[in-house]
């Protein structure tokens, strides 16, 4: 899979961003840096195809219901609380549910305790992508091929707001800045860290002059997942600085790979992209949750 393309668009959008967001960081781990780059990122961190454990059920504090068909008139089979463990067989085209301004039309055939469970929406899941099949899951019918014509990205109200689905072109444009001191535009990426997991999802900026400004952004319009310490491949994840020169609380915001593992931009110009965690940071930084790839346009 190459994403060369998407990769010279973000460049060439870079070059013509100008204005900076603050954020802070914390020391690099460039042991597990170096370790990432040796072993090739963009193969071990995707699921396989054909996996389908190791999921949960999220985005909810109530229980959820699946259903004997993807679609919530069908009859339910069983409801799940948040945090169950679910196996997803595959993944189907249903019908059109709405969660917090975020609609998808994506469903799961999941497995609790390897018995089928019935159909559940993608929502409540813990896959990769928003509003779109997964990469590494099965549209259901046996084809390991994607849809042909898979579904639109999420509908946000109110606009304008962009959330971006191809969470594993992200991971690697995130992952090929990994050591890298300054930014293809030419800047230190200290500093950069609501540009730079923008443009991992190949945009000039994220719309925000703050990671916490973002973050108090989309926790007002329900789309934050706090105190959440499992986000998916692709999400953002928030962590509150107060810095004291500008006496406000500016934040900082990294790329999350899954299984609590971080990409973030660097602490100190001169200084590369490393690889960190949830539980390093919030060593000495309040963690504070993750959203999906929302921007402001």
């Amino acid at each position: 899979m190459s994403f060369n393309n998407q990769g010279n668009g973000a460049v060439q959008v870079l070059l013509r961003f100008r204005s900076r967001s603050k954020c802070h960081h914390l020391r690099p781990m460039r042991y597990l840096a170096l370790l990432l780059v040796v072993l090739g990122l963009g193969s071990i961190f995707i699921q396989p195809a054909g996996a389908a454990s190791g999921y949960i059920v999220t985005n909810t504090t109530n229980p959820v219901h699946t259903y004997n068909r993807p679609d919530p008139t069908s009859g339910i089979v069983r409801s799940l609380a948040r945090g169950t463990s679910i196996g997803i067989t595959c993944q189907a085209d249903g019908k059109t549910t709405t969660v917090r301004h975020v609609s998808t039309n994506v469903w799961d055939q999941v497995t609790v305790n390897g018995a089928p469970a019935g159909f559940l929406s993608d929502y409540y899941a813990s896959t990769s992508a928003v509003n779109a099949f997964s990469p590494g899951l099965v549209p259901c019918g046996g084809s390991t091929s994607p849809p042909s014509s898979p579904p639109a990205g999420p509908v946000l109200t109110p606009s304008p707001w962009l959330a971006a689905p191809n969470a594993v072109a992200a991971f690697a444009m995130a992952a090929s800045q990994i050591g890298h001191t300054n930014s293809p535009a030419g800047h230190s990426w200290a500093g950069w860290c609501d540009n730079f997991v923008a443009f991992a999802y190949g945009l000039a900026h994220s719309g925000y002059a703050t990671a916490t400004d973002q973050y108090n952004d989309l926790d007002s319009r329900g789309l934050s997942h706090p105190g959440d310490v499992n986000p998916p491949l692709g999400a953002l994840v928030f962590v509150d600085y107060w810095d004291t020169s500008l006496q406000q609380d500016i934040g900082h915001v990294a790329f999350s790979f899954g299984g609590g593992q971080l990409i973030s931009t660097p602490p100190k110009d001169g200084e590369g992209v490393y690889v960190t965690s949830i539980a390093e940071l919030s060593k000495s930084l309040t963690y504070r949750g993750w959203t999906y790839a929302y921007f402001r346009t």
